[in-house]
């Protein structure tokens, strides 16, 4: 693979919170001299006060039209990893090599507060991940999870709480079967704000600023790729990526084009049998966005970087869930304790799981941008 980094690269790309981040990211934009748009949250600040932002960058021609879009921080938790590629990929001199009449954005947190306060939702406790849709329909209902939240939450700051709801989960999917229990906690959820998956009544800031970059920057082109990058799903360390719309035969073969076919997956994302839909996903949000009504060439993917089993990262969600609703019971140790579980959940501080999310992200930065060279308009 191009470009292995070494520890010093790794402790360059990888930060330690959503200020460092942004420092980091808003200097490598300056030295590869794009201008940084910030997209500034009105109302919400992050530990220390700082203000929190999406900012954007583009690099190449503004009228391009051939375009690459690069999302992280959709999940906050989960920002440190796309963002470390944002940085190894300009470190690296990869606006210099941009061939030409193609331009790539880099979109640094999607939701800048779950960064910067170590939580995937929003401001209120919103799944921005399933909050991207016309709010003025009303929300789909997921009768399966209205049964599996008294099972999830019910143990508050007991001894082993999350290992009671992980057994309660189990023994509702024995009983029900696996797919309306994963359908239950992951396809998105509109009733319970302190619950999992929680998707919200209205637009949520993040996705309002969502639209408003992608129609800052979209621009004139007709050929879009669009990555959200994301950690949880798949092997330790490696990337899996999603196609969008998830099953689709064209969209599978395009994406087996650009990607190759080792890293690129069917819908059945957990590995289990179960095919999930989704609701309010970013990257639908951002397919149809950059489309724009019109007959463009748009493929999107959500790449996760594998971290552990399944077990283990749904153990994170409900630890992620209890701290931001039930957690006013415990003292400021155990608040640290679980924080820091959740967080290398998502963001492993193993140096071999850094390394090679910097190294082969390298891979799939280069075949995106060949596979916008290669395909015709």
């Amino acid at each position: 693979m191009p470009h292995q980094p070494d520890e010093l690269a790794v402790g360059r790309c990888f930060s330690s919170s959503y200020k460092d981040a942004r420092a980091r990211f808003i200097a490598a934009c300056d030295k590869a001299g794009a201008e940084v748009k910030s997209y500034v949250h009105p109302d919400q600040f992050g530990p220390d006060q700082e203000e929190l932002a999406t900012d954007v960058a583009r690099f190449g021609p503004e009228g391009a039209k051939r375009l690459g879009i690069f999302l992280c921080g959709t999940h906050g938790l989960e920002a440190a990893a796309g963002a470390a590629t944002f940085l190894y990929w300009l470190e690296n001199g990869g606006p210099a090599e941009l061939p030409d009449d193609i331009s790539v954005v880099l979109v640094h947190a999607v939701n800048p507060y779950g960064w910067a306060h170590s939580t995937r939702g929003d401001e209120n406790n919103v799944d921005v991940n399933r909050n991207c849709f016309d709010h003025s329909r009303g929300p789909t209902h997921n009768k399966n999870y209205r049964a599996l939240h008294p099972l999830l939450t019910q143990y508050g700051a007991s001894e082993n709480a999350v290992e009671k709801a992980l057994a309660n989960f189990h023994v509702y999917c024995e009983e029900w079967g696996t797919a309306q229990g994963f359908e239950g906690f992951a396809a998105g959820q509109y009733e319970f704000p302190d619950g999992l998956s929680y998707g919200g009544q209205e637009a949520s800031w993040s996705y309002k600023s969502l639209l408003r970059l992608l129609d800052d920057f979209r621009g004139a082109a007709q050929s879009v790729v669009v990555i959200d990058w994301h950690t949880g799903i798949g092997d330790f360390g490696e990337p899996f990526i999603i196609v969008n719309p998830a099953g689709q035969k064209s969209t599978f073969a395009s994406a087996e084009d650009c990607w190759g076919p080792s890293h690129v997956n069917p819908d059945d994302i957990y590995g289990e049998g179960v095919s999930i839909s989704h609701s309010g996903l970013v990257i639908s949000a951002a397919e149809e966005a950059l489309r724009d009504g019109k007959d463009k060439k748009i493929l999107g993917a959500v790449i996760e970087w594998g971290t552990f089993d399944i077990d283990t990262m749904f153990g994170a969600l409900l630890i992620d869930r209890f701290l931001r609703s039930d957690a006013g019971q415990i003292n400021d140790a155990e608040r640290r304790t679980l924080q820091r579980r959740a967080i290398e959940s998502f963001i492993p501080a193993d140096p071999e799981w850094r390394r090679s999310v910097l190294a082969q992200s390298t891979e799939i930065y280069r075949r995106t941008i060949r596979y916008l060279v290669d395909t015709p308009l």
